[in-house]
């Protein structure tokens, strides 16, 4: 019986340096793991600034419903972020008709571009940013004709809003070439 109780005191400095060893590597696996959430969450590099983030409430896979076109079918719109958070790509498919962009924030402008291209042969050029109301406005050159501008709002209920519109007149009147609501697809 004493060499057993002999066995534990000698054991005991070595199952104590033991469980502090595995208690360490324990809390170093935690703070790694809360260090690559934070990482994940918010992006580093050349891209982490706010106005990167400014389009982020477009993001995610949409069912686009076309005011103008109540009956309609809604039409697929995926919005990811690319390029370590440089860059918000679109992908947008209405039966048929298709159609992506890319968006990206230009610092040396302080400004939002965006390309569209479609399958009719549309190619649109925008640029803009976020206004004092939260809305993204791009909008084509100015001597354009016509020009075109598109609004997109963040709504309260988690939607979004795109109001496209064009003036033919130098921005004096606008018609409207779209207005749609997306919600989250369930699918």
């Amino acid at each position: 019986m004493l060499d057993s109780k002999k066995r534990l005191l000698c054991l005991a400095p070595l199952l104590l340096a033991m469980l502090l060893l595995i208690a360490a590597a324990a809390a170093t696996a935690q703070d790694d793991s809360d260090a690559s959430a934070t990482a994940q969450a918010a992006p580093q590099g050349p891209c982490s600034g706010a106005e990167h983030r400014h389009f982020d409430f477009w993001l995610g896979t949409w069912d686009v419903h076309n005011k103008a076109q109540p009956n309609r079918p809604p039409a697929r719109n995926v919005i990811t972020s690319k390029h370590d958070g440089c860059m918000v790509h679109e992908e947008y498919v209405a039966g048929r008709y298709n159609g992506s962009s890319i968006n990206s924030y230009n610092k040396a402008t302080k400004s939002w571009h965006q390309t569209w291209s479609d399958n009719q042969g549309t190619a649109l050029f925008l640029k803009g940013g976020l206004d004092d109301k939260g809305r993204m406005v791009l909008s084509s050159d100015p001597k354009e004709s016509p020009v075109q501008r598109i609004t997109w709002t963040p709504l309260k209920n988690g939607d979004v809003r795109q109001h496209w519109q064009q003036s033919s007149d130098g921005g004096k009147t606008w018609t409207d070439a779209f207005d749609g609501i997306y919600k989250k697809a369930k699918d």
